[in-house]
């Protein structure tokens, strides 16, 4: 099928708009010019609004002790539709127990494909949660 029939564009006009992307370095192509990948403005963008979000920056000071009471990976993660999105961590004590997000292109992880191992992950902070890391920062 092409490109019209899919998205109900001219095949010409998808291709004038990829080129220009590409250019531009929202996206790139691989050495055949047929597979597409998000470029690395589009990268800088994503790391410009996580050092600009003002729950990022209140964080930071209660990520970094609780990270140095436990000794464990803390993260800073936000649900996005079904998406939870990391925004922050701080790396474990213990180098077996790190975490290692691979990058801030894979920062977005799929909250269905992480249910049955996580159930906890996407459920909001509890209110004693909340106060408890309060009156500890």
């Amino acid at each position: 099928m092409t490109g019209e029939g899919k998205l109900g564009y001219p095949k010409s006009s998808l291709h004038a708009l990829l080129r220009t992307l590409v250019g531009l370095g929202w996206i790139e192509t691989d050495v055949t010019g047929t597979l597409y990948r998000i470029g690395m403005r589009a990268l800088l963008v994503g790391a410009t609004y996580i050092d600009g979000d003002p729950v990022v920056r209140l964080a930071r000071d209660a990520l970094d002790w609780l990270a140095e009471v436990t000794g464990e990976t803390v993260h800073l993660a936000r649900l996005d539709h079904f998406d939870v999105v990391y925004l922050a961590t701080r790396a474990s004590r213990h180098p077996g127990r790190r975490l290692r997000l691979p990058g801030l292109a894979r920062l977005r992880l799929r909250q269905r494909a992480r249910a049955g191992r996580r159930r906890g992950l996407a459920r909001p902070v509890t209110p004693p949660a909340r106060t408890v890391l309060r009156d500890a920062c």
